[in-house]
């Protein structure tokens, strides 16, 4: 493990991230393991041997990033103990787990790390409404001149968190870029002819490419496209309306240009836009037929 990172910094400086989303990562697999419906005892020592290697890399990097992963990390090896001593469980490498957690006991927190109970009791909500809130969102072209409500979008972009993430590494940023800064992003967009001058804000959506292994290609695409369709809804939910802007997902030099102005880590590719303004009353939308659900979804028996 310290043969594989110390290899990987020399030809990575986005290796702290990488480090991080590991922490993340491992956390997971440990969390994944304390759900199955028979436990194995002692399992995933390597990877707990593993994260005791990485986690002192990133401490006191005063980056909230490494600092949440750790806190992920140790509140869930801390719950993987206390079950473990429930059971009476024991073996040669528990005490030095043990010690480690002990050591790193200002990391725990509660609801950081470890499992919880789901009820299939609590799903308690009106399917109709559910219904009728889908069947509502558009891509909406028309807003009116007031500003976005900046609560009401933090509240989304914090809701559309809950997307499902490989492993919890969350390789996904969002970058909210207001209607006077943005003269060059909508310049470089195409499909924004006729209501860009509308958005009061431009919402990159970025993959972070450095949260991902060699053998994962593109699956960066995948979580941030994933996590980008949450936020189309949850942009609905909170009364905004949105339109996604695509683009190919390459690197160009005019993306570097717009990258290096706004900020944007070089681990971090561009996936979608989504443009961003205050509904109207009223406005009108394209009605965007949906193609025969038995043409799309094929049973395979």
């Amino acid at each position: 493990s310290d043969f594989k990172y110390s290899k990987y910094m020399e030809r990575n400086k986005n290796y702290y991230d990488t480090i991080a989303a590991d922490v993340i990562r491992l956390t997971h697999s440990i969390e994944k393991g304390l759900t199955l419906e028979n436990v194995r005892l002692g399992f995933g020592h390597e990877k707990q041997k593993e994260l005791m290697s990485l986690i002192p890399l990133i401490e006191n990097k005063n980056s909230s990033y490494y600092d949440d992963s750790i806190k992920m990390a140790i509140s869930a090896l801390n719950e993987y103990l206390l079950y473990h001593k429930e059971k009476s469980y024991q073996d040669d490498f528990m005490p030095q787990l043990e010690e480690f957690v002990k050591n790193k006991s200002e990391y725990i927190f509660d609801n950081y790390g470890g499992v919880k109970v789901f009820k299939k009791e609590d799903m308690k909500f009106d399917v109709k409404e559910i219904e009728n809130f889908f069947n509502t969102r558009h891509s909406i072209r028309d807003f009116d001149d007031k500003k976005v409500n900046k609560s009401d979008l933090l509240k989304a972009i914090k809701l559309a968190q809950t997307a499902p993430s490989a492993c919890n590494r969350q390789g996904v940023r969002v970058y909210v870029v207001d209607k006077s800064k943005s003269g060059d992003l909508i310049k470089w967009l195409s499909g924004v002819g006729g209501f860009a001058q509308c958005l009061d804000k431009i919402l990159i959506i970025t993959g972070k490419t450095s949260s991902y292994r060699y053998n994962e290609n593109y699956q960066y695409i995948v979580s941030a496209s994933i996590f980008a369709a949450y936020l189309s809804l949850t942009l609905h939910l909170y009364g905004l309306g949105a339109c996604f802007v695509q683009r190919p997902v390459i690197w160009t030099k005019k993306w570097d240009e717009i990258r290096k102005k706004n900020n944007i880590p070089d681990d971090e590719q561009i996936i979608c836009v989504l443009g961003v303004g205050t509904l109207k009353d009223k406005c009108v939308v394209p009605i965007s037929h949906r193609l025969d659900v038995e043409t799309i979804a094929k049973f395979i028996d």
